[in-house]
């Protein structure tokens, strides 16, 4: 009976240690999106990320693997973001890469990694599923009030979080 136990305990640990590796290769893929920028011409780009055709054409394959990865995410993935509530004076690249030629600074370049957590599940949840974006009630999200309508909704169907999440958006909507 002891050895079952071990065994469970030990395939439980290496699950869930798995579960969050692969969530943060999703969020390592992420950081690729400068392969998905529109506003400068490719060849500034290649030159600005100080990339070749051939390492700029692997990262935005690992860019798009990422975007369909994430989307494929479901509830545990949203946990997991919502670990990152204490994470206010990390930044991350998961929604924006700096350009870098740039000179100009914008609250883009800041992310934390709890709004960026927050705008990913607001994407995962609304579902975009071509690229991650930043809704203009993004500011307004509640953490708590988000991760009470995860908890609530945790034992059912995502499509009830997505139900309720989007009544809470529309909410936030009706006061902005």
């Amino acid at each position: 009976m002891m050895r079952y136990c071990v065994f469970i305990f030990i395939y439980m640990f290496l699950s869930c240690n798995n579960s969050e590796k692969n969530y943060e290769k999703i969020l390592n893929s992420l950081e690729k999106n400068y392969t998905a920028t529109k506003s400068i011409a490719k060849k500034d780009v290649l030159f600005c990320w100080n990339v070749n055709q051939l390492q700029f054409s692997k990262d935005s394959i690992e860019y798009r693997k990422g975007i369909n990865d994430f989307y494929n995410q479901r509830v545990s993935f949203i946990e997991y973001l919502l670990e990152k509530k204490n994470q206010n004076n990390m930044f991350n690249n998961w929604i924006v890469a700096k350009n870098p030629c740039s000179s100009t600074i914008t609250e883009l370049d800041f992310i934390s990694n709890l709004k960026g957590s927050l705008i990913l599940i607001d994407n995962l949840i609304i579902g975009n599923k071509n690229d991650i974006i930043i809704n203009d009630y993004i500011d307004e999200i509640n953490y708590v009030k988000l991760k009470s309508i995860i908890i609530k909704n945790k034992k059912k169907s995502f499509q009830d979080i997505k139900i309720d999440y989007i009544r809470y958006v529309n909410d936030i909507k009706k006061k902005v």
